[in-house]
């Protein structure tokens, strides 16, 4: 048994047994019931078949670009093509045109109003606002760079890769780094602690870090692996450095809350000269800048990840039993539960709508979708191959291609905010809560932003510390800061509490977004004033202390 985040964690024990499932076999996997929800499932094509085709969102267009197509007089042979499909939101219309350079593999981003589309040489640009496409490259030629967005910017940033020379056995991993700002339309560079390649990306607050890899290729020998962590923070421009606790490669990458996780992957083992599966999980905590670390519950690779509201979903295939494992971090409570599907995924192709995580594997003809909201898995038939493919969201509709020339098309019939957050602060002074809305609608105002003492960072038997009232509504892909003071009652029982962020919406339904590992002690003899409510619109010295700062999350 250890501890993890204050919280008792077993990789043999569901600590949170609320999965609901149609039936289960007699190994313990989750046999996934059809969907009966709020979906619609349609059906298009794209102009024609390929795979490994590159996929993003630019205002209300998505966009599949590149990819390599079958050679239609030898199959077995294929192609890098220069095609590219609109799927137009505002109009439901789709449209088809050429990529200034072809893409394979094709690497497609958002940052800002723009798409950025490379197979890790020339990059072509296309500006959302004006329907025009500009060129650039990167600073050095190479396969697979990994590729991330800053939070709350029009920054990306390709990192480390490789450069393959025709029949090269050993290609040399690059330690380069390549940033674009959308908003100047300017290029930078720097270098990572470590050249290396194949590198887990994760995002939390104004940070993207990227961690471990493979520093060096062996030819048919086993490859070495990193434990760097590269850690870039937009709010200042600076980089730092970190270590994984396990070096190893493969990893998978996903930040909620507070948190940024890397779970998995293969690491190097001297004992058998090869490498082995991981169940190593490390924790950065982005309040307190400290790691700590868990376990899987079942060591993998190719694990695909995702994050709907509060929660980390991994789901990958478990070698220990048939189908997939699953692992599900809940950012507020610090807990973690498990499960295992019947149905296999691997090397997802992965979409968020709403309050669903929905995953579409290589080889399978439906998809497994996850619920946030009632922690409910289902399935969907499906006629992509996304494993081959990519995925994008454009407004309320999540689309995968790839494989052949399929689009599936999901369209949310009943879109909803889904909140999440992060917390700092300290007990009697002005805590900073930012709150994310990364569902298809927005939150409408006016809502509360409520603080707690809570002894087990949930809202059973917990104790109101402060509360803002917010009279503007939080559109979806948005998101806010605000400061909301606290103070406990009087009457507040002793005992050890951590602080816990919930939002009150019209209704007065409650939803739990963040609270923070530290805690702090109530004494017998405590005395405070009763905590205050505070109105960010009547009360004027109230909202200048929020300090709000609306902007758009990406």
């Amino acid at each position: 048994m250890k501890k993890l985040h204050g919280v008792s964690f077993s990789t043999l024990e569901l600590l949170e047994p609320r999965i609901q499932f149609s039936a289960v076999s007699p190994s313990g996997a989750i046999a996934l019931q059809i969907d009966s929800s709020t979906l619609v499932h349609t059906l298009a094509r794209l102009s024609m078949p390929r795979n490994s085709i590159g996929a993003t969102t630019v205002g209300s267009k998505a966009i599949f670009a590149g990819g390599l197509a079958s050679d239609p007089d030898h199959p077995i042979y294929a192609f890098p093509v220069k095609t590219i499909d609109f799927y137009d939101s505002a109009t439901g219309t789709w449209s088809a045109g050429t990529l200034p350079t072809a893409g394979y593999p094709a690497i497609a981003v958002t940052a800002g109003t723009k798409g950025v589309f490379t197979a890790g040489g020339p990059v072509d640009i296309y500006d959302g606002a004006t329907g025009q496409w500009s060129s650039s490259r990167l600073s050095v030629e190479r396969q697979n760079p990994s590729v991330a967005v800053v939070p709350f910017s029009a920054k990306v940033i390709f990192a480390g890769g490789l450069i393959v020379r025709g029949g090269n056995l050993n290609p040399i991993p690059v330690g380069a780094i390549d940033l674009y700002d959308a908003s100047t339309n300017q290029w930078s560079t720097a270098s990572l602690s470590q050249a290396r390649a194949e590198i887990a990306t994760a995002t939390v607050g104004t940070k993207v870090l990227f961690a471990g890899g493979v520093p060096n290729f062996t030819g048919d020998g086993p490859s070495t692996k990193s434990n760097a962590v590269d850690i870039y923070d937009g709010a200042t421009g600076q980089w730092s450095t970190a270590k994984l606790s396990v070096p190893r490669s493969e990893v998978a990458g996903a930040g909620v809350g507070n948190y940024a996780i890397f779970a998995g992957g293969i690491y190097y083992s001297k004992k058998t000269r090869g490498g082995l599966y991981s169940n190593a999980v490390d924790i950065y905590n982005n309040s307190t800048g400290r790691w700590t670390t868990a376990k899987l519950s079942s060591a993998r690779v190719v694990i695909s990840a995702a994050t709907v509201g509060t929660k980390a979903v991994f789901i990958g295939p478990s070698f220990s039993n048939r189908g997939n494992a699953v692992d599900v971090f809940d950012s507020v409570t610090g807990r973690w539960s498990h499960t295992t599907l019947l149905t296999g995924k691997y090397q997802s192709a992965v979409a968020v709508l709403g309050t669903k995580a929905i995953f579409g594997g290589a080889g399978s003809g439906s998809i497994a979708m996850y619920d946030a909201a009632t922690n409910v898995w289902s399935t969907v038939e499906f006629t992509s191959n996304s494993g081959q493919g990519g995925a994008t969201v454009v407004g309320n509709q999540a689309l995968f291609a790839g494989g052949n020339d399929s689009v599936d098309v999901f369209t949310d019939t009943t879109p909803t905010a889904v909140l999440s957050g992060s917390l700092t602060g300290r007990l009697g002074r002005m805590d900073s809560v930012t709150v994310l809305n990364t569902g298809d609608a927005a939150l409408s105002g006016s809502y509360s932003i409520n603080l707690y003492a809570s002894r087990d960072r949930t809202l059973q038997n917990a104790v109101l510390a402060g509360s803002l009232i917010v009279p503007f509504p939080l559109p979806a892909g948005a998101s806010a800061t605000f400061g909301v003071r606290t103070i406990l009652p009087k009457d507040t029982p002793a005992g050890t509490y951590h602080l816990l962020a919930a939002i009150s919406d019209g209704t007065g339904h409650l939803t739990p977004i963040a609270a923070e590992d530290a805690t702090f002690r109530v004494g017998e003899k405590q005395v405070a004033k009763p905590a205050g409510i505070l109105d960010a619109k009547n009360r004027a010295g109230a909202f200048t202390r929020a300090s709000h700062s609306a902007q758009q999350w990406t």
